[in-house]
């Protein structure tokens, strides 16, 4: 409460963070938590489902366990269709339910959440908190591009009030009212509560209007809005 206050008494950006944290433990690559790690004790060869939320206020994360892959089922509380990763990228307000195998061999597995930048001109917290790990395995790497931003803006996540949307369309730049819904996926699109807008792009979403009253679209970005209804 005391970042949420500074920073709207002050009109500038939030106070950058002193550590992330994975289940409230910052993990052991920080100076001050050598005995505050996060632990899941697992079984070799069982199949876990883990329920992941990003609940930073305007932090973006990777996030990933050491030799494992994850498998997604579920997105904003919704079942998707499954798709096997080796990492996440997960936004404010998104959760993702992805199901661990341990078919690994026996032994100490690093979890690490690090934070995603869209542009070098904003301050953010670039630091990677931990669990599991008791020893210091070799750490696994994140390898990324980002697109840059001259503005100083970054991505925006957005949300509408009593409907979940489909997910039919990212883009980077101006839409094109003409081209890009050619590019739109129509065919199992995700179902979710949140959406990520890339920086300085457009996300395009489609919902049925079926619960009346005044709604509220909220998010750290200006939207405007093009109707397509279809019946």
């Amino acid at each position: 409460m005391e970042v949420l206050e500074e920073f709207i008494r002050t009109g500038g950006a939030p106070n950058v963070s002193d550590a992330h944290t994975i289940n409230g433990q910052p993990g052991d690559l920080y100076p001050f938590s050598k005995s505050e790690t996060f632990k899941l004790l697992v079984d070799q060869n069982k199949t876990y489902l883990l329920r992941i939320v990003n609940a930073a206020m305007n932090t973006i994360f990777f996030y990933s366990i050491a030799n494992h892959n994850l498998t997604v089922v579920g997105v904003d509380g919704r079942y998707t269709k499954p798709v096997t990763i080796d990492y996440m990228i997960i936004s404010p307000g998104e959760t993702i339910d992805a199901l661990l195998i341990t078919n690994q061999q026996v032994g100490q597995y690093y979890m690490a959440a690090r934070a995603y930048s869209s542009t070098p001109l904003i301050p953010f917290d670039n630091t990677t908190s931990t669990a599991m790990g008791k020893t210091y395995p070799s750490f696994y790497k994140f390898q990324r591009e980002a697109q840059r931003d001259k503005l100083g803006c970054t991505n925006h996540p957005i949300h509408l009030h009593g409907f979940s949307f489909y997910i039919v369309g990212l883009g980077f730049g101006n839409f094109d009212n003409d081209k890009d819904p050619l590019n739109y996926s129509l065919i199992d699109p995700p179902l979710r509560n949140t959406a990520t807008v890339p920086i300085s792009g457009w996300a395009a979403i489609r919902f049925h209007a079926d619960n009346p009253g005044r709604k509220k679209q909220e998010g750290k970005v200006a939207a405007s809005a093009t109707k397509n209804a279809i019946n």
